[in-house]
């Protein structure tokens, strides 16, 4: 006769099934984070080129502040965000819709609003990449300028764009 040690333990199908589950979701949203983090790598080649030569300084989108920083703020933005754990929406979260999110939010702060407060800390890490890719896309529209007084200063973040319907 077995032990208790040895007698193997039998799982309910539905607690089976429901692990199997979580598991598959959590897979699900790995390859998502990942697929979007090489999108991400790809911007970054793109966005960042040299600015044209007969671009004034104050038509770039970055002020005060280098590639390095932004990407440095994105980090502690994206770790911050690596405990949350959320479903992933049936429908997805698009670039497109991140940009119209994040532009909303600008206008309704025209002093500037803090880069991490552009982030939902409650999101789910795709959704944090994906509004990041948001940003990045704005920038390179010249949609959003950001801008950083001095080093260790708030970067702050500016929508150069009006609404449509606003002059």
């Amino acid at each position: 006769k077995p032990t208790p040690e040895e007698t193997p333990v039998v799982e309910d199908e539905s607690d089976l099934a429901a692990r199997l589950e979580e598991q598959i979701a959590e897979y699900r949203a790995f390859k998502e984070a990942a697929t979007a983090l090489a999108v991400l790598e790809a911007v970054q080649q793109k966005v960042f080129t040299s600015p044209p030569a007969d671009v004034a300084p104050d038509d770039l989108p970055l002020v005060g502040i280098t590639v390095e920083d932004l990407f440095t703020a994105f980090r502690r933005v994206l770790e911050r965000s690596e405990d949350v754990v959320a479903e992933i929406p049936a429908d997805g979260v698009t670039v497109g819709a991140q940009m119209r999110t994040v532009l909303r939010a600008l206008r309704a702060f025209p002093r500037g609003l803090a880069f991490e407060r552009i982030f939902d800390p409650k999101a789910s890490r795709l959704v944090v990449i994906v509004t990041f890719l948001a940003l990045l896309e704005l920038m390179k529209r010249r949609s959003v300028r950001v801008e950083q007084e001095r080093p260790f200063s708030p970067i702050l973040l500016f929508a150069t764009t009006p609404a449509e319907g606003e002059s």
